[in-house]
């Protein structure tokens, strides 16, 4: 899925950030800025890692997940309003260096087009 052309089709202004093969990173929006990091699993698997968390709770931006599921192209949105969460805290009473995600996942099911609605706002 290309999710750039995605975000080019809806007239979602972003910039891309490098970060891993199967992670990517994207800034979006002006009135309130957001980080959204896409992350691709050949199941309804997730996990992220200390250092991407790290990173995105160390912006000045609020953040979110967009998790897609190749093999069915399931979707998953998840967002972080606050820097303090359950997956950042997760993270502080833990010596973990990944967290998946789990069954919380199951229940942020939407389709694409209500993410970009979402992402709309930003």
């Amino acid at each position: 899925m290309n999710i750039e052309k995605k975000l080019l089709d809806n007239n979602i202004d972003f910039k891309e950030i490098e970060y891993d093969e199967d992670i990517k990173i994207y800034k979006l929006g002006k009135l309130k800025p957001h980080n959204i990091a896409v992350l691709y699993s050949p199941n309804n698997t997730f996990k992220i890692d200390r250092e991407l968390m790290f990173y995105l709770s160390n912006q000045n931006e609020i953040y979110s997940f967009w998790l897609i599921n190749k093999n069915v192209n399931d979707m998953f949105y998840l967002e972080f309003i606050n820097k303090e969460n359950w997956l950042q805290t997760s993270f502080n009473r833990s010596n973990k260096e990944e967290i998946y995600f789990g069954k919380i996942i199951l229940n942020h099911k939407l389709k694409e087009k209500d993410i970009l609605i979402k992402l709309k706002n930003y």
